[in-house]
């Protein structure tokens, strides 16, 4: 009966330390083309380690991979736009962008906001790709539960050494006891 219970400690330390790493630390917003632009794509939102937020974003279609498009991110929604740019992205060039927002994704997520895509520099109408971030999905890690960042390695192995010590307490206490 107590082989049982020193079992038990081991394998509910160890749970906790794999289901703290499996969080979803991605989102993919779908680019919709709007006004027969045929331009369209996705944002892959990411959540960084100093609190910030990477965002990808990859356009096909005639004319995504030509010239500069200014992109934002604006309060509101693809069907209810508001002109108020509430974070500048780098513009798109050549199909894609990369900007580092100064806010974490779980505030990005929790505001009403919208990724929307220009023309051109010099004809910022009608907006060419839009998409809502109320309506992410998950990007899938890769392979099952893989870690894709270093510090996220670095965490999980600070878990993994705490849920064995505590096993190891936990077992040293109950031979004691016996």
């Amino acid at each position: 009966m107590k082989i049982w219970y020193m079992l038990l400690v081991v394998v509910a330390s160890l749970f906790g330390t794999t289901a703290a790493t499996a969080q979803e630390t991605s989102v993919k917003v779908s680019l919709m083309e709007q006004k027969s632009s045929n331009v369209a794509g996705a944002a892959v939102l990411t959540a960084n380690a100093d609190g910030t937020t990477t965002v990808l974003v990859q356009l096909s279609g005639p004319g995504a991979g030509e010239g500069v498009h200014p992109i934002h991110l604006h309060e509101g929604t693809c069907k209810g736009t508001i002109p108020t740019i509430r974070y500048p992205l780098e513009n798109v060039v050549k199909g894609k962008s990369e900007t580092k927002v100064n806010a974490p994704l779980s505030q990005l997520l929790s505001e009403t906001l919208y990724i929307n895509i220009h023309p051109s520099k010099e004809m910022l109408f009608p907006v060419t790709t839009c998409g809502d971030l109320s309506a992410p999905t998950s990007v899938p890690k890769t392979g099952a539960g893989a870690l894709t960042d270093a510090s996220e390695i670095l965490a999980a192995l600070a878990l993994a050494v705490v849920g064995v010590s505590l096993s190891m307490g936990a077992l040293l206490l109950i031979r004691r006891a016996m």
